[in-house]
């Protein structure tokens, strides 16, 4: 039996598709047949990403010591998922646009994006190239699920906004439940789903305020990426909250999967912080 998200996910029409260049690249990403010269074409074929990938390629945020001059170059230096990272912070800003009902605030909420996704990458960078980059998409989305749901329940979301303003102190996934009867990170993975998303990113998604319910079994280090998006999410919402630019630290256990030693966090959270001014200054994604 189909679960209410699932029920609400279904009769949705206007689920939000991802640019038809992004879902070609991320085809590409997972179909061993493919090659670089298909990704390059496919980039090239859009003159906005081209500038943009060529743009945010020389940005320091990837830190390069030549300039990138072609979409070739960006390519074979930073890495086919670094480029899918690229074209997804293009892409996916434009479905964080126009105003949801007075619910949401949709530019806080594409910041917040903005910044898990930096986090996560940051958290798990030291675990690869690849595995940081899966972060950052993952983080960019995470919340997605949001947006689908003051689209088409603003109703019941409204009664969620106004618990808080009246002082609930819950968090805000915790009311949803008790009003809607599931969360925004429901339907955030069975949005993921259906764009084709591998399972880790769906999974991530959904779980990443309960990343021990990912499907590692006991085995947390391959739910790292729902863990890296938890970790990411918090402080985020930490940074926001407070509002005086102090960060509160990541829960324990996410830093431990994510292994990340408690010595190496005052650096870590440097970076962050950095890393995101940087995206904010020189990407153009506000």
């Amino acid at each position: 039996m189909a679960s209410k998200a699932e029920e609400l996910v279904g009769r949705v029409k206007d689920i939000p598709t991802l640019p038809s260049v992004v879902t070609q690249i991320n085809r590409v990403l997972h179909d061993d047949g493919e090659s670089l010269e298909t990704v390059i074409s496919i980039i090239e074929k859009d003159p906005p990403l081209t500038t943009k990938v060529l743009r945010l390629a020389n940005s320091s945020y990837y830190g390069m010591s030549r300039d990138v001059r072609t979409v070739k170059e960006a390519v074979l230096i930073l890495g086919l998922n670094a480029i899918q990272s690229i074209a997804m912070a293009v892409s996916v800003g434009k479905l964080f646009s126009g105003d949801l009902n007075g619910v949401l605030n949709m530019k806080d909420l594409w910041m917040h994006s903005l910044h898990c996704a930096v986090a996560s990458k940051a958290m798990l960078r030291h675990m690869g190239t690849v595995v940081a980059e899966e972060g950052f998409i993952c983080g960019l989305v995470h919340d997605i699920g949001k947006v689908i749901m003051v689209m088409n329940l603003p109703d019941e979301m409204k009664k969620v906004g106004r618990a808080f303003l009246e002082g609930d102190t819950r968090s805000w996934w915790e009311v949803e439940q008790e009003v809607i009867g599931f969360t925004h990170a429901d339907v955030g993975g069975l949005i993921a789903s259906r764009w084709n998303f591998p399972k880790p990113y769906c999974e991530a998604i959904e779980y990443h305020h309960w990343p021990e319910k990912g499907s590692g079994n006991g085995d947390s280090s391959k739910d790292r990426l729902a863990y890296s998006i938890f970790a990411g999410d918090a402080l985020s919402r930490s940074l926001s909250e407070n509002g005086t630019g102090e960060i509160q630290q990541p829960d324990p256990s996410s830093l431990q999967v994510l292994g990340i030693e408690p010595e190496a966090l005052p650096d870590l959270l440097e970076k962050v912080g950095e890393d995101f001014q940087n995206v904010i200054a020189t990407w153009d994604l506000e």
